[in-house]
């Protein structure tokens, strides 16, 4: 169910739709002066979610700085949805970070201490899969 509307989702010209009606009407309605109007609109394109989990593969070996070796990667989705956990993966790492409204929760680290244990539980129900899978001859 979840992969066929991920499916769906993935080949919708409803996003670009709005989008080009965004860059058409956001300038109008800002020579009007209706900023509320824009704000709205902003809203109501991207508060369709309640809760966004995304994943970047970042690079899979280490990179430096200003000269200075990153010891590891994490970014965040600063928008108006409720919750928030945004996975990346660094030189064979990967971190995760949460961003809640105040509202749902005031101390995201109490979603976060979860990450880990619920992290290896995954790993080994993935390795237990694989070990389980039928070997190929190639």
């Amino acid at each position: 169910m979840c992969q066929g509307r991920a499916d769906l989702v993935k080949v919708s010209p409803q996003p670009a739709v709005e989008r080009a009606v965004q860059s058409c009407v956001v300038p109008l309605l800002s020579r009007l002066g209706l900023r509320k109007l824009i704000r709205m609109l902003v809203l109501h394109s991207v508060g369709k979610a309640t809760m966004v989990i995304s994943n970047v593969p970042g690079p899979q070996q280490q990179r430096t700085l200003c000269g200075e070796t990153l010891s590891g990667m994490q970014y965040f989705l600063f928008s108006p949805v409720g919750a928030y956990i945004g996975v990346c993966s660094y030189a064979g790492s990967i971190a995760a970070g949460a961003s809640l409204e105040r509202a749902l929760e005031p101390e995201p680290a109490k979603l976060m201490m979860h990450w880990k244990p619920s992290a290896y539980e995954l790993l080994e129900a993935c390795e237990r899969e694989r070990a389980a899978a039928p070997q190929s001859g190639v």
